[in-house]
């Protein structure tokens, strides 16, 4: 037999079954065995192992992995071993069964496998790599009560690209399984039978530096650890010497001792006999370090160095065995790219930077060149503004992008209308420049493209300049106009022209689309409430909420709430506008908008008056008054002064407008008296009770007969109605 597999296990169900299912070609296609050594389960774990095989032991736990994992192998039979754990996954791995059919294995002692450490719910991983297949030798069994070792192994290692998806990191696993917990009891136990171990002190290091108050001591254990290294002279241990650094640097971010972490790194680079595959973070590490302490110039060679380490290290170039000790932060190369940018923006070096960054995504088309820019522009905005018109033309005449592409790159920076402005003034300074030079070597014509009418407009719209009228005849000979161009919607409105036409041309590909166009809409309509345009603004919004029925079949929560939100801004605006009128005509159509709102995106069920129970206040609110104004515009005053008074009981601090917007319906909608306003809340209680009824849901109904009959026993007929004693009968 070639190989055998085998794992420990306990309580394990929650991923046995996929690990093992995702380990049957291995088992079909190569001569070999599975043995599973259970430890205790509670669970369904043994059941579900022996679908997969037979060889399934159950054995006492003593607290010792090593002796756990030695029962199963001592009974293997193949020639190689397999090691994992239950709460693994391999996806693909026909690899390793192409490794031994091919006979390959033949020239090797061991074999590596990547290890992907799931960290979060975010998919937030940490890469190791880690020797799972062995050639079993003579004297070879498992050690060490944690973190245990199969020994002694041989090389040399094959370092396989097949990856495997490890979840026993999750926060949740670790809290269940109270892994911290038990793993520190067994380090300890081993730290004092053996005080020289390197790699139990690396993981009591590992294990201790997660905790705040304990920080401090477990560096200077490691600091310790990394000198006596140096004094043996690496004597059989190089590999632990750069895990060590790596944990280091990582305590001393947590506790903000940046100069410890930048001369930590240097005596690595100083010191290591040779470069190991963990170099690069290390380096990204130090840039870091240098960046938070304005050594910008160092930050900025330090990013290039590990730039160019991390290529080596995808390229198997560095000692690659320091990644079976530890586990290494998975960084991708865009982000060594973006620390570049950072500090070369900082440093206000924009010419030499964007000339490397146009080569450096040339030369490499696996980059993320759109993450790439965009972080550009973010930190254009954050750091240096005016530089955004230069990034934009040499977009334009350099890097021969898409117009759309450069267009979302920048407008996705922008956050408020002044920066808008700023923008545009400086765009089109240049483009003056630019035009000149092109009618001079008589090259296309990049002025004239919708992005620079699109400057033209908002500089036409913020001057109250009536040009911006005219560059609405641009923008309605185009075919199709991105979301982004939502500004163009502003002067048709201001200026009553073309608003129909050009809301049709909006190129709405997604729903995130929708949602962010929806965004640019009301900050757009903010805007026009600030000159008191009033009106304008809810045309405009009424006329978007018709033609753009956006919310149709929106299930998504986060653009809800956040359209939600900018609507409650509109009720907030209300005291500030000076005009009394226009805070009346705010008041009423924030209103309107709002209850056709949230008529879009709940259900008839819920959101009208037998479902008013399961809304907010403000929905409530938003209900009531909404319901009051359809009343008041059909011509029934009754129910407008009623619906008037249900808004007035739940939003008192609306009574002002209220009766501002009713003028001689004072007495209509006054506050209700004492005794209207117990009819009203046992009118409420008899809806309740018989929608909860209807519902089905018969026990809770009990309690609020109790009530009702104490606030009006002499409704009898009511509870004969229900028929509850019947129903309460069946419920039991």
């Amino acid at each position: 037999m070639i190989l055998s597999i085998g794992m420990i296990m306990k309580n394990e169900e929650k991923y046995l079954r996929d690990c093992l299912t995702f380990l049957q070609p291995i088992l079909k296609n190569v001569d070999s065995e599975l043995i599973i050594c259970d430890t205790g389960s509670t669970d369904n774990s043994i059941k579900i192992a022996k679908e997969f095989t037979e060889n399934v032991l159950e054995i006492e736990w003593r607290d010792d992995f090593g002796w756990a994992r030695q029962q199963g192998f001592q009974l293997c039979k193949g020639e190689w071993f397999f090691v994992l754990d239950p709460d693994e996954i391999f996806p693909d791995v026909q690899e390793i069964i192409d490794f031994f059919n091919s006979g390959e294995y033949k020239n090797f002692g061991c074999a590596a496998v990547k290890i992907n450490n799931t960290l979060d719910k975010n998919n937030r991983a940490a890469i190791s790599e880690h020797v799972r297949l062995f050639k079993i030798v003579e004297n070879m069994q498992w050690r060490d009560k944690i973190h245990e070792q199969l020994l002694p192994f041989v090389g040399p290692i094959k370092y396989l690209q097949t990856t495997c998806l490890h979840y026993g990191y999750l926060p949740s696993e670790k809290k269940l399984k109270n892994k911290q917990k038990r793993n520190l009891t067994l380090i300890l136990e081993t730290y004092k039978e053996n005080p020289d171990d390197y790699r139990n002190i690396l993981h009591m290091v590992n294990e201790y530096s997660g905790k705040l108050e304990t920080q401090r001591k477990y560096a200077e254990i490691g600091n310790a650890a990394v000198k006596k290294i140096e004094l043996e002279n690496y004597a059989g241990v190089p590999h632990y010497y750069p895990a060590f650094v790596q944990k280091l640097t990582q305590i001393y971010n947590e506790l903000g001792e940046y100069e410890e972490i930048i001369n930590c790194v240097n005596e690595y680079f100083e010191k290591v006999p040779q470069i190991s595959a963990n170099a690069h973070y290390l380096k990204f590490q130090q840039s870091f370090a240098f960046l938070q302490t304005d050594r910008l110039e160092e930050a900025r060679q330090a990013a290039f160095e590990a730039f160019a380490l991390k290529k080596q290290a995808d390229n198997n170039e560095l000692h690659k065995q320091v990644l079976i000790n530890i586990m290494l932060p998975a960084i991708e190369n865009e982000e060594f790219i973006i620390q570049i940018l950072e500090t070369s923006v900082r440093l206000d070096d924009f010419a030499a930077i964007i000339t490397w960054l146009q080569q450096t995504l040339l030369q490499d088309k696996t980059l993320d060149k759109y993450k790439c820019y965009a972080r550009f522009v973010g930190l254009m905005f954050e750091f240096n503004p005016p530089m955004l018109a230069e990034l934009y033309w040499h977009f334009v005449n350099f890097v021969n992008q898409q117009q759309a592409e450069i267009v979302a790159i920048i407008e996705s920076g922008i956050k408020n209308q002044a920066a808008k402005i700023e923008l545009a003034q400086n765009i089109l300074k240049q483009a003056v420049k630019i035009e000149l030079v092109q009618n001079i070597l008589k090259q296309q014509n990049v002025i004239n493209t919708p992005y620079i009418q699109l400057q033209k407009l908002r500089l036409a719209l913020n001057n109250d300049d009536s040009a911006a009228c005219e560059y609405l005849n641009y923008f309605i000979e185009q075919d199709k106009i991105s979301q982004i161009y939502a500004d163009v919607l502003v002067a048709a409105i201001k200026y009553n022209k073309f608003f129909e036409e050009l809301s049709q041309k909006i190129n709405i590909v997604s729903y995130m689309n929708i949602f962010d166009y929806a965004v640019n809409i009301f900050d757009i309509t903010l805007q026009i409430i600030e000159t008191n345009e009033t009106l304008l603004t809810f045309e405009m919004l009424d006329n978007f909420l018709q033609q753009n029925n956006f919310m149709k079949d929106f299930t998504e929560v986060k653009p809800v709430r956040l359209i939600c939100d900018i609507l409650n801004r509109f009720f907030d605006k209300v005291d500030s506008l000076d005009n009394e009128q226009n805070q009346l005509l705010l008041f009423e159509m924030s209103t309107i908008i709002s209850h056709k709102f949230y008529k879009m995106i709940y259900s008839s069920k819920i959101y009208c008056e037998s479902g008013i129970n399961a809304l907010t206040n403000g929905e409530k609110t938003t209900f009531y008054l909404g319901t009051a104004y359809e009343h008041k515009n059909a011509g029934n005053i009754a129910d407008f002064a009623k619906y008037m008074r249900l808004a007035i009981k739940i939003a008192p601090q609306y009574k002002n407008f209220i009766q501002k917007a009713t003028g001689s319906l004072q007495n209509e909608i006054k506050p209700p008296t004492a005794q209207e306003q117990l009819q009203q809340e046992t009118a409420d209680l008899k809806q309740l009770i018989q929608s909860l009824l209807n519902s089905g849901f018969v026990a809770p109904v009990k309690e609020l007969l109790e009530v009702y009959a104490q606030i009006n026993p002499a409704d009898t007929d009511f509870l004969r109605s229900l028929n509850f004693e019947e129903n309460y009968k069946k419920e039991q």
